[in-house]
């Protein structure tokens, strides 16, 4: 999968962030990885918790998403936290805000996407990846699942899948 911008500066929206430490080196991990000048907005539902992070807008990204066209939007095990039945409504916000030519990188960890039920302890919620690519398949919109494995804590060998969302 390659991508390939426009401009000089990469527009990128990142969908929920659970900690001000990972918020606050997103701007240069994206900025190297493309090696371009990086626009980026951080959207979550609540923002005490990314105090003093620049560009952060408390949002419900179950609604559309505002700001324009991005190239990149990237949301990281962000739909385990959204009800199940809410979820198709960030994965389209996130397809509906691309410029052309832009993808939109959704990462699962292995136990959100492989749970028997709905509910994921007190907070989360298990996302049906399949569903979500028929529906995907159904409205012709061109997306790629990428399987990755990574080594976690203490060694163990996690598995991370991605649904990319290109849009023509």
């Amino acid at each position: 999968m390659s991508f390939v911008t426009k401009g000089q500066t990469v527009k990128v929206a990142v969908l929920g962030c659970g900690e001000r430490r990972l918020a606050l080196n997103h701007q240069e991990i994206f900025e190297h990885v493309l090696d371009k000048s990086v626009e980026l907005t951080t959207f979550d539902i609540t923002t005490e918790h990314l105090a003093d992070v620049p560009n952060v807008v408390e949002y419900d990204v179950t609604k559309s998403i505002p700001g324009g066209s991005y190239d990149i939007i990237y949301a990281h095990v962000l739909l385990k936290f959204i009800e199940t039945e809410k979820q198709w409504d960030v994965i389209m916000n996130s397809y509906d805000c691309l410029n052309s030519s832009g993808v939109a990188l959704h990462f699962f960890d292995e136990e959100e996407l492989i749970a028997e039920t709905e509910r994921l302890g007190k907070w989360g919620w298990s996302v049906p990846l399949g569903r979500w690519k028929e529906k995907l398949s159904e409205r012709g919109i061109d997306y790629r699942t990428l399987d990755i494995a990574i080594r976690g804590p203490m060694g163990r060998p996690l598995g991370v899948v991605v649904l990319a969302l290109l849009k023509p």
